[in-house]
């Protein structure tokens, strides 16, 4: 069980190395590309980059369990342990968004605060848990930015999308190094 948890913590890792290389290379593709398609194909680009660095780590990792297992062992425990572990972050995160906290108040004195885009009145509330979770989940950055009238739905997906992934590649490794002996 340590080693499924530990398995869990290296793929933290592995997104957290996506977050950063996403962070830094956004300032790029929004250099780059100056119509919102452009913006939008780099940033899925940064998205399949993410899948595939999990894919592949997982798969690895599956390959790997499978040398030293024997066949009445149940692996697939350890891709539900891993990916839950990866998940509880993201899940705390989207809740922190959902309900709002921590919440500060960009303007303590109450003046409205106008949006400068649009010259409205806009809210002088800013949502920490937001930002956080859209950092946290900055890979699926391009989904949020292209479907942000549906932002709540679109969080869920992602969320749910992460252990799927483990799950998926966790299973294909661990039997396509089964089928090689």
């Amino acid at each position: 069980m340590l080693e499924d948890i530990k398995f869990g913590i290296r793929l933290i890792a592995t997104h957290l190395v996506m977050v950063i290389l996403t962070l830094v290379l956004i300032p790029i593709v929004f250099t780059l590309f100056k119509s919102s398609n452009a913006q939008f194909i780099g940033l899925l680009i940064f998205t399949i980059t993410y899948i595939l660095a999990m894919w592949s780590d997982v798969v690895r990792q599956a390959s790997k369990d499978a040398r030293g297992r024997e066949p009445e062992d149940k692996p697939y425990i350890k891709s539900i342990i891993a990916s839950a572990v990866v998940t509880v972050p993201a899940l705390v995160f989207f809740l922190f968004m959902i309900f709002g906290f921590p919440s500060i108040q960009l303007n303590p004195n109450g003046a409205s605060v106008p949006d400068i885009a649009t010259g409205q009145i806009a809210d002088s509330n800013l949502n920490i848990g937001n930002v956080i979770f859209r950092l946290w989940m900055s890979p699926f950055l391009s989904l949020y930015t292209r479907f942000e009238n549906n932002f709540s739905v679109v969080s869920v997906v992602t969320v749910i999308i992460i252990p799927l992934l483990i799950n998926i590649a966790y299973i294909y490794g661990y039997n396509r190094q089964k089928s090689k002996k």
